[in-house]
């Protein structure tokens, strides 16, 4: 039972990183494309 227990949490701490990992290369791209469009704006004016 404990041992069914230790797979349970592993399993769910590897689902948790993958969507953190999701999560962290969403903020990066739009982080990365506002950033570009802010120097964009700039260059602009």
């Amino acid at each position: 039972r404990k041992f069914q227990i230790c797979i349970g949490l592993c399993l769910l701490v590897i689902q948790i990183n993958d969507l953190l990992f999701d999560i962290g290369y969403v903020l990066a791209m739009v982080i990365i494309y506002g950033l570009s469009n802010y120097y964009d704006i700039g260059n602009w004016s």
